[in-house]
């Protein structure tokens, strides 16, 4: 893994160096290695190493004309390399691969990102084509930011607006009212800062130097979930589904010893068989996994049921309670963050186990996060179900279980209805509500998009919300979190299995994992934990003051303090407005007080 920040200057100005030399200490300070500064012509760049990755992740290749910084994890690297090397281009296998990119835009100009397939988030400056291109992968797991002045154009992939925006640094009021309502802005490029804006997924964006708009293209689409015909048994299904995962875990494992997030359900307990799966095949992978859960703040079972995973699989498992992390969590977990995100409050939760597997020398770690939209998918609509021929040869399916074909039942016969707007929040300052027009921005988000969870993965800003969260700017460990199920082949698979019966309540996942895992996981019914830790934590203990969180007076603009008070809280998240009403709330008001905090 590779820290960069990179300048061009425009209208023929040099190069930032006051710009880069603030920058150094910033990056300097969260990487391994002190920065190495290097400038050509009209353009400049830091990088820091802070965890190389195997699989040649070189984060710097410079040539003349044109030089490529970035953070990769670059899958089939070697047919990359191939095609290249055939068209007459000077790569090895073992080549770097900001060295591949560099040959990659050589050879297919802006369409190269279409030929690279991974995990990254890159810049090119091009001093010939006057440019500076920037692109993600398909679902932003590495983000690249930036901003543009008439002086010169800023990029990184690490957020902090004293080195992207300086002192030109200002609240996106359209970003905060998205996170008071939503959890997450809505709009994928922006970001909380208004003069910063990051790369959406799968995406492209070319930056003149001399002056002009950015252009954004899209390089990759989910694929078209349709309703195939059923020709193959759900067994065959299975088989597939095992195929393109065990690939998916393997291209995220790291070099020797891999951590993983175990929970209680089927998703990270199938990646982490098929971690094991490939350990037995003669890889001879180090595999721990970690758990967290609670004794006495919530009902709560997953230590339990990730036991008998790990126990099943061979694994050792580390446990650790976090009744007593929700305590400190006004304080502790709110630690300076780059913005405010979703759920970041629960996040705290997971921050143990980050911290603990970094100290155990992990520094890879799996998530079985996405698993629900990947393998389950969308509702079937009910002419799908209801087509006799589909119908008679999806329930004669002799590898359906009676529990699978009851779920069908139950999809069928509980169709959802039109959503309802929900009102705007207690907890948002009505004149700020109203300047917004957040009774508007809720009535278009309950009219929704596709039904379908593949067609929104990279459109959605909730899933670049939640995968920011396991960036080590968020986390604070030399620890990088990747996601099996975020990856494109799997995807493109999932699309073509028939959503009904064999995405409904995973049940292709599900006959797969009778395979692999023992019977009480994998016929355990879904559930939520009932209540914010947090928000139970402080009911429990009379001395935590919320309205300590609320005590600037800039926030006054944007939340109302008193309907937060520890009088008016609830119990947990069973209340709709629960989240926008608490949750949303409290995450952006602490971030104001460390933002506040750092600009004063």
């Amino acid at each position: 893994m590779t820290l960069f920040f990179a300048t061009a200057a425009r209208n023929g100005r040099p190069v930032d160096l006051d710009r880069l030399k603030t920058a150094g200490p910033v990056i300097a300070g969260a990487g391994d290695a002190p920065p190495a500064l290097a400038v050509a012509g009209d353009t400049g760049w830091i990088q820091v190493p802070f965890h190389c990755t195997p699989g040649g992740d070189g984060g710097l290749d410079h040539a003349d004309t044109v030089t490529v910084l970035g953070e990769f994890r670059l899958d089939d690297r070697k047919t990359l390399a191939s095609v290249l090397a055939a068209r007459g281009h000077a790569v090895e296998q073992d080549v770097s691969d900001a060295r591949l990119v560099r040959a990659a835009y050589a050879e297919w100009g802006l369409d190269f990102a279409t030929r690279l397939h991974g995990e990254y988030g890159l810049v090119i400056l091009d001093r010939v084509q006057r440019h500076v291109v920037m692109a993600v992968d398909a679902f932003s797991t590495v983000p690249v930011y930036w901003s543009a002045g008439p002086d010169g154009c800023w990029v990184s992939n690490w957020l902090d607006a004293r080195i992207l925006a300086g002192p030109a640094t200002r609240i996106d009021d359209d970003y905060v009212c998205d996170y008071l309502l939503f959890g997450s802005g809505r709009d994928p490029s922006a970001t909380i800062h208004a003069a910063i804006r990051r790369v959406p997924p799968a995406s492209l964006a070319v930056l003149p130097m001399d002056g002009g708009p950015v252009r954004i293209d899209r390089h990759w689409s989910p694929p078209d979930r349709t309703q195939r015909p059923l020709r193959r048994p759900a067994a065959d299904w299975a088989e597939g589904l095992a195929y393109h995962l065990d690939q998916a875990v393997i291209r995220r494992l790291g070099d020797g010893a891999s951590a993983f997030t175990l929970t209680a359900g089927l998703d990270s307990s199938m990646a982490l068989a098929m971690a094991v799966r490939h350990r037995q095949a003669g890889a001879g992978h180090r595999l721990r996994a970690y758990c967290a859960g609670y004794d006495w703040l919530l009902p709560d079972e997953e230590r339990l049921y990730a036991s008998f995973s790990a126990d099943h699989l061979g694994v050792d498992l580390v446990t650790r309670a976090v009744d007593d992390v929700q305590g400190g969590s006004w304080r502790r977990s709110f630690r300076p963050r780059p913005e405010p995100r979703l759920l970041g409050m629960r996040r705290s939760s997971i921050q143990p186990l980050f911290e603990q597997a970094e100290a155990d020398g992990f520094r890879v770690m799996l998530s079985g996060f996405g698993g629900d939209a990947v393998v389950g998918g969308r509702r079937p609509r009910l002419v799908e179900m209801l087509a006799p021929h589909h119908l008679r040869t999806a329930w004669n399916q002799r590898h359906l279980s009676v529990t699978m074909k009851r779920a069908l039942l139950r999809s069928m016969l509980k169709r959802p209805g039109p959503r309802q707007p929900q009102p705007v929040p207690a907890a948002m300052a009505p004149d700020f509500a109203r300047r917004m027009d957040a009774a508007g921005r809720l009535a278009a988000d309950a009219r929704g998009g596709p039904d379908d969870l593949l067609a929104r993965m990279t459109a959605d800003p909730f899933w670049v919300a939640a995968i920011s969260l396991g960036r080590p700017e968020f986390t604070g460990c030399r620890l990088r979190i990747r996601h099996p199920y975020f990856d494109t082949d799997l995807m493109d698979y999932m699309a073509g299995v028939p959503v009904w019966p064999f995405s409904v309540e995973k049940a292709t996942l599900r006959l797969l994992a009778r395979q692999h895992l023992p019977e009480a996981v994998t016929s355990r019914r879904k559930y939520a934990l009932i209540g914010s830790p947090p928000i139970v934590w402080a009911r429990r203990r009379p001395e935590i003051d919320i309205d300590t969180l609320f005590e600037l007076p800039l926030l006054s603009g944007y939340v109302r303090s008193p309907v937060l008070s520890g009088e008016n809280q609830s119990l947990g998240n069973e209340r709709a407005d629960f989240f926008q009403e608490y949750e949303y709330p409290l995450g952006f008001s602490a971030w104001m007080m460390f933002h506040v905090a750092a600009e004063g």
